[in-house]
């Protein structure tokens, strides 16, 4: 590890030393608070941003991590030593060489590393890089020897210098740019679009304001400026290496640019009046339109990310309709809907007057009524629900209507009174209603078609439909697999973690032997208990039936009966191993012998038993026999139901078979079970 690290061991201690003298240099000088802005605060944020995110991409441990964390340093010296260097300062002017030029190799050597990281083909690319390497490091020397030997003029030395570093930074975005084009994997394209934008924004206006002017003309550009555009490159890489959540770059250009057009008017008023008094017009309309597009952007993601958290306020669109659709989940029928939208309503609208109406045999019922409300709706409120056919808003004077659902063919509908302040009802109020009623209709629907289908379930149940006893069954089933689930996900996990951490504590050596003992005891029972977790998940989902077929699960079942049962077994299965019924015929005979067994262990006191299961002509039979104490026949509804025979008649039922129960006090159980059509 350390043989990968030895460079950002390096780095550090010359970033500290560099710093350490550069703010002693710059505090022992006297300037301007806008000189120390530029010179030192602005230097000194980014150092510091750079300093808290290098602490989480260094336990990233990849390769790109380590040169990004060397060009964020390298980066930093830059621009802290650019002020002192340019007083001729000879430390100074070495570590700006330095910095600078291997901030723009290690930028290369990022980009190559990272895309390498995606799997990317670079090719040659790799062997150009360490040619330019070294190429870089034999140019930093050269540029240290030239400050103090002089061999070339020091202007070119540092049109070279600029030179280099746009060179490579254009390197670098030639490099992503020829990536991006070549591949066609959708997450690629958005990682590469992703990888051009950061750099891009961070160092174009440096190079085109700065650096171009500099090189052709010898002008010193606006480099304050371009200096914060630097500050989208911790942000902007940290962001990829820690999570790789990359934003949509695509809606947010779009949305800047919508911004931007509602921004055009009032940033020319604000330059026209900067105009009259300062007579400059393009820097300051250009500078607003930039500010308010941001702020407009910034305002909508406030909206979505934090205004919910901060500010409870039902009339706003998407809030009223988040708690909306909370409490509509928690509705069971449709009178409990009408009331707890009712209440939404006065609590998000405040209204003055609220009721809901509907016409049954020719009258008009009025319910739920809130403040002076008539004893039925106005002519021309019952008038405007007469012609709705759009079911859209109503409106009559300060009263607005609406049709919330329909409930055997007849219409229900909210009528809300004028607001508490006398004044109109606005486009948003309107909005707000006008959004939650389409949620109240669509759980309206389906709580009607829900109780429509309880109320044939239960007529269908009642005559014994062997359908409905199929599909509670399955929702049986389907609980059980879901039980089942939380059981070795959750309980059997927590009792491993509890079973690791006895067995450390058993073999700590400051343990008392009395204490020993009584966690070995723990132990033991841990262990029982996890292994009747694991037999119940086994019963509750049998894993073997989809593998194994019925006869290899009935097979597992009578072992691990004989196994945790002193009842003697005697078990025969003639079922042929190399066919498979219906899966669901396969899950209720076994639920079958799964509740015989149970009720043989429980309630039958009996020391021996016999399992019959076989096939004859499609036909599957099951024949079961104790020696227990059996029970009164004219008691079965009574008892049955406590051992679950009215279960098992059910699942016969639904495979349109049938049972019969042969039993008498202390005279033991037989059970004869026959299912015709066993392999349709």
């Amino acid at each position: 590890m350390l043989k990968h690290y030895w460079q950002l061991v390096v780095a550090f201690a010359v970033y500290i030393v560099s710093h350490a003298y550069l703010m002693i240099k710059m505090a022992a000088e006297k300037q301007s608070f806008s000189l120390d802005m530029i010179e030192l605060y602005i230097p000194g944020l980014f150092s510091l941003l750079s300093l808290i995110l290098i602490a989480p991409i260094i336990r990233k441990q990849t390769t790109s991590a380590r040169r990004f964390i060397l060009f964020l340093l390298a980066v930093s010296l830059s621009l802290f030593a650019s002020k002192e260097s340019g007083e001729g300062d000879p430390v100074s002017v070495t570590i700006l060489t330095v910095a600078f030029q291997l901030a723009a190799l290690y930028f290369l050597l990022f980009v190559e590393a990272i895309l390498k990281e995606q799997q990317l083909d670079l090719g040659s690319l790799s062997a150009w890089l360490s040619a330019f390497s070294w190429v870089t490091l034999l140019f930093i020397g050269f540029n240290i020897g030239n400050y103090f030997a002089s061999w070339v003029p020091s202007y070119v030395v540092n049109n070279s210098m600029l030179v280099h570093f746009s060179f490579s930074i254009f390197a670098a975005l030639g490099i992503i740019a020829w990536q991006y084009n070549r591949t066609e994997n959708t997450d690629h394209k958005s990682f590469l679009k992703w990888m051009m934008i950061v750099p891009a924004i961070a160092f174009v206006p440096f190079i085109v304001i700065y650096v171009l002017p500099y090189v052709a003309a010898g002008v010193d550009g606006l480099d304050q400026i371009a200096v914060f555009s630097l500050f989208a490159l911790p942000y902007g890489y940290t962001r990829l290496l820690m999570n790789r959540q990359l934003f949509d770059f695509d809606f947010v250009l779009s949305r800047f640019f919508y911004y931007s057009v509602q921004s055009v008017i009032p940033a020319f008023l604000l330059a026209v009046i900067i105009y009259s008094v300062a007579e400059k017009f393009i820097i300051p309309f250009a500078a607003a339109l930039l500010i308010m597009a941001l702020s407009f952007l910034m305002k909508e993601q406030f909206d979505f990310f934090i205004r919910n958290s901060l500010f409870q306020d039902r009339k706003n669109m998407v809030q009223g309709i988040e708690i909306l659709a909370g409490k509509l989940s928690a509705v069971m029928k449709t009178d409990e809907l009408e009331r707890m939208f009712a209440l939404e309503v006065l609590h998000a609208l405040h209204p003055s007057a609220l009721f809901i109406t509907e016409k049954r045999n020719g009258e008009w019922l009025i319910r739920h009524a809130e403040g002076a409300v008539p004893a039925v709706p106005s002519e021309a409120q019952r008038l405007l629900m007469a012609r709705d056919r759009e079911k859209g808003l109503l409106v009559h004077q300060q009263w607005l209507g609406i049709q919330l659902f329909e409930r055997s063919e007849q219409n229900i509908y909210l009528w809300i009174g004028p607001k508490k302040n006398g004044l109109r009802w606005n486009i948003s109020e309107k909005a707000w209603l006008l959004a939650g009623v389409p949620y109240v209709r669509l759980v309206a629907d389906n709580l009607q078609v829900a109780q429509k289908k309880m109320e044939e379930l239960e007529v269908q149940a009642m005559n014994h439909s062997p359908g409905t006893i199929r599909l509670l069954l399955a929702i049986s089933e389907k609980e059980r697999r879901r039980l089942a689930a939380d059981l070795h996900d959750s309980v059997l996990q927590e009792q491993f973690i509890v079973q690791r951490k006895l067995e450390r504590l058993a073999r700590s050596e400051h343990l008392k032997d009395t204490l020993l003992k009584d966690v070995k005891e723990i132990q033991r029972d841990m262990k029982q208990v996890t292994r009747h977790i694991r037999e119940t998940c086994q019963e509750l989902r049998p894993v073997f039936l989809q593998e194994e077929g019925l006869r290899g699960t009935l097979e597992e079942l009578f072992s691990r009966f004989k196994l945790t049962s002193d009842i003697y077994l005697q078990c025969d299965i003639d079922l042929p191993s190399h066919y498979r019924s219906d899966q669901d015929k396969e899950l209720a005979v076994y639920r079958i012998v799964q509740e015989l067994l149970h009720n043989a262990r429980k309630h039958s006191k009996a020391s021996r038993l016999s399992i019959s299961v076989w096939e004859e002509s499609e036909t599957l039979f099951l024949d079961y026999l104790d020696n227990g104490i059996g029970f009164d026949m004219s008691c079965m509804d009574e008892q049955g139901n406590q051992m679950g025979i009215s279960g098992i008649k059910e699942k016969v039922a639904m495979l349109s078979g049938y049972v019969e129960w042969m039993t008498s006090p202390n005279g033991g159980v037989q059970v004869q079970m026959t299912l015709p059509g066993w392999r349709e």
